[in-house]
Parts: structure tokens; C-alpha cells; sequence
């Protein structure tokens, strides 16, 4: 069965947080657990999951776009940030972006998720587009019309060898990556 676990926490009521809170677009654990990184708008706080209180001051993203999407690395060193704009990758540890913004889709990038190697991250659009990064040199090296007006939300199967995309449309596709 599924019982809460601790006191729930008031979003408002988090310190780094801007304003009342409220409006969460995205919630990310730390493959180990440990964190739990938490978009509110424009900013990203990354809480300690036993303490939940934040490792660091709030990360702003970009001040004039909200955050979309968060997901963590598989060995739990960068976060990948999808915005309005962009993409962003991100020291875990310190919130300091990691090599250049990656523009990510035409449109405004509305997820991201990492291959199972690290090495590779999928971005969704709202104009339908994926688009998958070589991260280790960051280009871009594979762009999929996803066949949808919006592509939602992306997951990698463990190995790494299928990409799984649904948007607006409701359908979930699949993809050999």
C-alpha cells in the first residue's frame, strides 16, 4: 500500500523558493535518493531528502522562461534542464551549468531525459520534434518528428536502446536509439 511518508511539504513555505510557490513543474530524485531537485517557474531548489531542507540557494534558469522538465544523470553528476528556450545542463553539486546551452527543439523544450550510459539526452518539443545530444562532444545528432503537436514527456528503457515519447496526441511511441 501507498502511505505518505513524513509531513507533506508546502511549496510556499520552502525557503529559496520565490513568492508563495505553488505552481511545480517538475520533481527529480537523485539516483541515489539522497535529493530531490524541484522546479518552481524560474528556479530549481535541490532539497536533501532526509533533512528537506536545500543543499544550496535556489538555481535560476532562465528569468524570463519557466522550467518544463528536470531529470538527473544516471550516475547523479549533472541535471539536464528543460525551459521554454533551452536546455541547460547542470553540476548536480553545485547547480553551475556544464558546457554550453544546448538550444534544444525548435519550440520550447518540454522534456529531457538521459540515456542509460549518461552519454546520450532526448529532448521533446511542443512543436513535436525529439531531438537526441551526444553529450560528450554536444551536438546534436538525432532529430525525430514525433508525429504529435507536443512531445510531453520521454523515457529511456534501462539498457538504453529504446526511447519512449508521448505528446499531446496521447500516444506513446517507441524509438531505436
Amino acid at each position: 500500500t501507498c502511505q505518505q511518508v513524513g509531513q507533506a511539504m508546502d511549496t510556499g513555505k520552502l525557503a529559496g523558493l520565490p513568492g508563495e510557490g505553488g505552481w511545480i513543474s517538475g520533481l527529480a530524485y537523485s539516483p541515489d535518493g539522497k535529493q530531490l531537485a524541484v522546479a518552481d517557474g524560474d528556479h530549481m531548489l535541490v532539497l536533501d531528502t532526509a533533512t528537506r531542507l536545500p543543499v544550496r540557494d535556489a538555481t535560476v534558469i532562465d528569468a524570463n522562461y519557466y522550467i518544463e522538465s528536470i531529470s538527473y544523470s544516471p550516475d547523479g553528476s549533472r541535471l539536464a534542464v528543460a525551459s521554454k528556450r533551452e536546455v541547460e545542463l547542470l553540476d548536480a553539486n553545485t547547480g553551475r551549468q556544464v558546457g554550453s546551452q544546448l538550444l534544444g527543439p525548435r519550440g520550447s523544450a518540454l522534456s529531457v531525459a538521459f540515456g542509460a550510459d549518461g552519454r546520450s539526452m532526448a529532448a521533446g518539443s511542443s512543436t513535436g520534434d525529439v531531438e537526441v545530444y551526444d553529450l560528450q562532444n554536444e551536438p546534436l545528432t538525432t532529430k525525430v518528428p514525433a508525429g504529435t503537436a507536443s512531445v510531453s514527456a520521454l523515457a529511456y528503457r534501462p539498457d538504453g536502446k529504446v526511447l519512449a515519447s508521448v505528446g499531446s496526441d496521447g500516444v506513446i511511441r517507441l524509438w531505436n536509439t
